[in-house]
């Protein structure tokens, strides 16, 4: 899929923000007819997870949902549970492999995963590193982080694998 441009990013991520919490509820219910098995996978990664947590990852989900499906340029296909699975761990093979890596290694290894689409991934890195999400308290560790910003990879990899073109 080519990149989603940074104002269908910016556009969308405004967009859900200021959906009345009913309408969201709603909509959040029709995109999980359309990717099942992105939400549950979403859902099952984050369900020992504190629960504000996997409130934030589910919404992180939606609008990333939202901005592929704004910007797709032929049929986003459902992702299976197969593709997800193989994309899960080639995401946690990648982490296992830069685990040991130099910082400075790291911060290119993450410049190259983004490049397909690195507005996306960057609205997920600025969502999870912004000190102000007022009903997560205590703040984002560390390790939530880091395996949030994960999950949330794995959706944006699968996504991007699932436009038909």
């Amino acid at each position: 899929m080519p990149t989603i441009p940074e104002e269908v990013v910016e556009s969308m991520w405004r967009h859900v923000a200021s959906l009345d919490p009913a309408d969201g509820a709603q909509l959040m219910e029709e995109a999980a007819q359309r990717q099942p098995a992105l939400l549950a996978y979403v859902m099952a990664s984050t369900d020992r997870w504190r629960p504000e947590l996997s409130e934030l990852a589910v919404y992180l989900y939606y609008v990333i949902l939202q901005m592929f499906e704004a910007s797709a340029p032929g049929e986003l296909g459902q992702v299976s549970m197969t593709a997800l699975d193989e994309q899960v761990g080639r995401n946690e093979s990648l982490m296992d492999r830069l685990q040991p890596a130099h910082e400075r290694f790291l911060e290119r290894a993450v410049e190259v995963e983004s490049a397909k689409q690195p507005f996306v991934l960057r609205y997920i890195s600025e969502a999870l590193l912004e000190d102000e999400h007022p009903d997560i308290t205590p703040p984002l560790t560390d390790e939530e982080t880091g395996r949030l910003y994960l999950t949330l990879k794995t959706v944006v990899d699968a996504l991007d694998e699932a436009i038909s073109v």
